[in-house]
């Protein structure tokens, strides 16, 4: 008898709503809402809340509610809003589909543990472009014909700092714009 149970309660484990994200390989950010992805099964109870936990209550001192109820039929994925705090930053979150905000110890399914980070936290250096702030003189644009004669810009740079450039032909315009950003 007491196989038959442990087979049933696995049975019933294998076919019930699974959350997709997020997961160890893809959490989430601070920034703006994230998604919860889930599949389920007919069997599936219709709705459910969403829940974010986490174990050390150092990160999160008592579990939010993400999504007071869900219609799990009509759709898989759903963007949460962060908590009124704003996301907190740790390892070790995960999201319980639970049967609603009043009973959340009935645990449809739960995450992976996964991190919420700040946007691009995952490399340690940084890249900085920098931009002169001097204008950049365009070199006079030739054209060649039977008299060869020399045009161009000899005009002061417009007040904001960029350089104006006139070329006789789109093609020379871009030709003088690989020159300038080549050098």
């Amino acid at each position: 008898m007491y196989t038959v149970a442990v087979l049933l309660a696995l049975a019933t484990s294998a076919c019930a709503y699974t959350v997709t994200k997020p997961s160890g390989a893809q959490g989430w950010t601070n920034v703006g809402p994230q998604p919860a992805s889930w599949n389920r099964v007919s069997t599936d109870p219709l709705n459910f809340s969403i829940i974010l936990t986490n174990q050390d209550r150092a990160v999160l001192p008592q579990d939010q509610i993400l999504v007071a109820q869900q219609d799990g039929v009509s759709t898989d994925t759903v963007n949460c809003n962060p908590p009124s705090g704003g996301w907190p930053l740790g390892k070790s979150f995960r999201i319980n589909l639970v049967k609603s905000t009043e009973d959340q110890s009935t645990i449809y399914a739960q995450s992976d543990e996964f991190d919420i980070k700040a946007p691009n936290a995952t490399s340690s250096t940084s890249l900085a472009i920098t931009t002169p702030t001097t204008p950049i003189a365009a070199p006079p644009v030739t054209t060649s014909s039977s008299s060869s004669s020399t045009t161009g810009n000899n005009a002061p740079p417009n007040p904001n700092g960029s350089a104006i450039l006139k070329a006789s032909s789109g093609l020379m315009a871009v030709l003088g714009a690989v020159t300038l950003f080549a050098a």
